[in-house]
């Protein structure tokens, strides 16, 4: 997830891929601005603003994807229910992007 003017938001994959194509595109076409819907609000953003944040939340997926393969590899690894008692799931975990428009 991240956090947009304070509420907690998340675009899947093909959500971030159609929002950068279609900005990219009024971009192009000499727009300056773009709207994005979030949570059932719609957002009027400048198109360079846009791209930046769906940049930032690409990396990101990508850093929580990378860490859940890590995590999972060392769960795999635990031996012993006390092991698995004081695993920490929240240690290391890439901290949530947060923006304000």
């Amino acid at each position: 997830a991240f956090l947009l003017n304070g509420e907690k938001h998340w675009l899947t994959r093909d959500e971030r891929a159609m929002a950068k194509l279609s900005t990219e595109a009024r971009q192009r076409l000499g727009h300056y601005t773009t709207e994005q819907c979030l949570g059932g609000k719609f957002y009027t953003i400048p198109c360079d603003t846009l791209l930046t944040m769906l940049a930032q939340v690409e990396a990101y997926a990508l850093s929580c994807f990378n860490y859940a393969i890590r995590q999972q590899a060392e769960v795999n690894a635990l031996t012993s229910l006390e092991e698995v008692e004081n695993y920490d799931v929240t240690k290391g975990y890439p901290e949530m992007l947060t923006f304000t428009i």
